[in-house]
């Protein structure tokens, strides 16, 4: 007993060490330190040790010489200055335009990053009017419902070749059994069958977004049947042509996920992967005091105001109204190049 007391004190202070970092890490870990830790560190790494893959800031330009087959259409302050209607833009006269547009321009996939799971107000209204008003002449001057032609767009599109994807989300609603969801597109829509993916956003504790999943499943499939492909990968599979018999396959040894000729190096073994672009959105524009630095540029980006401008569309300033994407379509020559003059 007295060698144990002695071997005790004479150890003392390495066991005292060791208890109280146990216990300091044990609580560190308990708040939560060292994942923010991680995190930063995860950013540093991107940003500091190995720079942005693309855009004006990039330190290496093999990225950028690859080129890129994706192109954003984004509703930009271009956008709410000279589209012809005011924001949330109809579907029937806007979107479905949008997507003849992109189509008769060569467009492969278009892809929406906007949700359209609720029936377009503007059109419930007019068609409500519509079954009340007992002039037929009248009924004739109310435009068909929203939903209708944009679904007809999209048939149209997918009929000579243009696959469109839209996103859905998994939505819970607890009064419903089960309480899980998908939020698809209104029946209009959906008719024209469309690709659909998933959007729900992976957020890190410190509020960015480092991760993107592959896929998600239902709260109450408990047997993991079906996964339920984000927007991402249902681009991937409408751009490669890709069957529904394709799956994804998880490699467990090596911890990479395969999706038709694609190795996803996953986050461990769960659905995610770390997103390999690093930087703000493509139009966003650094400003140090009076010098203005061009917009970052990780993917081409145009201005929806310059997609759905065509000779029939006219948009809030005729200076600018010059018929911008007429030159991207057979057989349409904007106006512009015929105010060109033979010096």
């Amino acid at each position: 007993m007295e060698q144990v007391i002695k071997f005790i004190k004479s150890k003392g202070i390495g066991f005292g060490l060791t208890a109280g970092s146990i216990l300091l890490v044990s609580i560190l870990h308990l708040f939560g330190i060292f994942d923010f830790l991680e995190l930063k560190l995860y950013d540093y790494r991107f940003h500091e040790v190995r720079g942005p893959l693309t855009g004006w800031q990039a330190n290496d330009s093999s990225y950028i010489n690859l080129g890129t087959d994706v192109v954003l259409v984004e509703i930009d302050d271009e956008a709410y200055r000279l589209m012809p209607e005011a924001y949330p833009y109809p579907r029937g006269t806007i979107w479905a335009k949008v997507v003849r547009n992109l189509t008769k321009a060569g467009a492969k996939v278009i892809a929406f990053d906007i949700q359209f799971d609720a029936p377009e107000t503007k059109s419930d209204y007019l068609r409500q009017f519509a079954d009340e008003v007992q002039s037929e002449e009248l009924k004739e001057l109310i435009p068909r419902h929203g939903d209708e032609v944009f679904g007809e767009a999209i048939a149209e599109a997918i009929k000579h070749g243009t696959e469109v994807v839209i996103n859905t989300k998994i939505a819970t609603d607890l009064n419903l059994i089960p309480p899980q969801y998908i939020a698809r597109p209104v029946e209009a829509i959906m008719q024209a069958n469309p690709e659909t993916g998933l959007i729900n956003d992976l957020m890190d504790k410190d509020g960015f977004s480092r991760n993107y999943a592959l896929g998600n499943y239902l709260q109450q499939d408990t047997l993991l049947t079906k996964m339920y492909l984000t927007l991402a990968l249902k681009c991937v599979k409408a751009f490669e042509g890709l069957s529904d018999t394709v799956k994804t396959r998880f490699d467990k040894d090596r911890l990479v996920w395969k999706y038709g000729d694609h190795l996803i190096k996953s986050n461990g073994v769960g659905l995610d992967f770390s997103v390999n672009y690093y930087g703000p959105a493509s139009g966003f524009k650094f400003q140090q005091g009076s010098v203005s630095f061009p917009p970052w540029g990780t993917f081409p980006r145009f201005s929806l105001a310059q997609v759905i401008d065509t000779e029939e569309v006219i948009l809030r300033e005729p200076e600018e109204d010059i018929d911008w994407m007429s030159q991207f379509m057979p057989g349409a020559i904007p106006g512009w190049i015929y105010g060109i003059e033979d010096l």
